[in-house]
């Protein structure tokens, strides 16, 4: 098994509506796949990637608190093969002594790792077929870096600007703690124009 990294997200080029997640294999970001994935998903892999916290708990967040209280753990996200474009995924927890394999979306499977720095894996030979023809790192840039900043920094702005003053003050002082400064200055933008 390959093990991947979030290369970030993207607008989605084939379906409208649509975002394609894009993973490489972890230190060789030269080779990417694109995993065309929802909306609701891509918002919920977006809020952990940029650390901002919903103002309610969405799906992904109630799963991993009910995996906490029940001593389930998530090992990791297995991305075994694909049929027509559509990825298939077992997420494999560990509960107790048992271990159990859940069919997953790859979506929900990868929401849910990276909330629990849980490993996402790909089968070698469905890895070895998605890269066979590498994307060159400046095509990738173009594609993924340009605009995944874009949609990152719009959408960051507009959920900022919808929170409360001490909503923003608590994402203040965990930017800061997280040497986050530019986004440190964004929330010290918008809490001077609130307050």
């Amino acid at each position: 098994m390959v093990t991947l990294d979030i290369a970030g997200i993207s607008l989605g080029e084939v379906q409208t509506g649509a975002y394609s997640l894009v993973v490489h294999r972890k230190g060789e970001p030269s080779r990417t796949i694109p995993i065309i994935i929802g909306t609701s998903e891509a918002q919920s892999i977006e809020y952990v990637l940029e650390e901002l916290i919903p103002p309610r708990p969405l799906t992904h967040d109630l799963f991993v608190t009910f995996m906490k209280e029940v001593g389930a753990v998530l090992t990791q996200v297995e991305i075994s093969h694909q049929v027509d474009g559509v990825f298939y995924s077992q997420a494999v927890f560990a509960v107790g002594k048992k271990t159990v394999r859940l069919d997953a979306r790859t979506s929900d499977a990868v929401a849910l790792a990276v909330r629990t720095k849980a490993p996402i894996l790909m089968d070698d030979a469905l890895f070895a077929e998605m890269t066979a023809q590498p994307v060159p790192r400046e095509e990738m840039d173009l594609h993924v870096t340009r605009e995944h900043r874009a949609l990152r920094s719009k959408k960051t702005a507009e959920h900022l600007e919808q929170l409360p003053v001490e909503q923003l003050q608590e994402q203040l002082q965990h930017a800061i703690a997280k040497e986050n400064y530019e986004r440190a200055a964004l929330l010290t933008k918008l809490i001077k124009k609130k307050s």
